[in-house]
């Protein structure tokens, strides 16, 4: 296995992140969350991820986030954390990024 060059990681991180993006914040997805949480008397969901990574700066995410606030919704990133692990052995590091918060109440 060869060793790439940093720009070439960047990219390809940056491209992950942005696949990851499109998953969670496909506008479908999004629909049938709010749905549900109506359903429940809830006034907001939080957008959990299963990659610790930041995705706020993503295109989808800034094109899901003018979506909900022309329609009236209220946008916010809070902070999150994951335990890092490796293999089955867990580190004392945390991985911290920002989950997207969408309020309507």
């Amino acid at each position: 296995m060869k060793l790439m060059d940093a720009r070439r990681a960047n990219s390809l991180s940056h491209t992950a992140r942005e696949t990851h993006a499109r998953e969670l914040f496909n506008p479908e997805t999004i629909a049938g969350e709010i749905e549900r949480a109506v359903s429940l008397g809830k006034t907001e969901i939080r957008m959990f991820q299963k990659v610790p990574v930041d995705l706020k700066e993503t295109e989808a995410a800034q094109a899901l986030t003018a979506k909900l606030a022309a329609l009236g919704y209220a946008i916010s990133w809070e902070q999150a954390a994951q335990k890092e692990e490796f293999g089955k052995r867990e580190t004392m590091r945390f991985f911290q990024y920002r989950e997207l918060v969408i309020a309507w109440g």
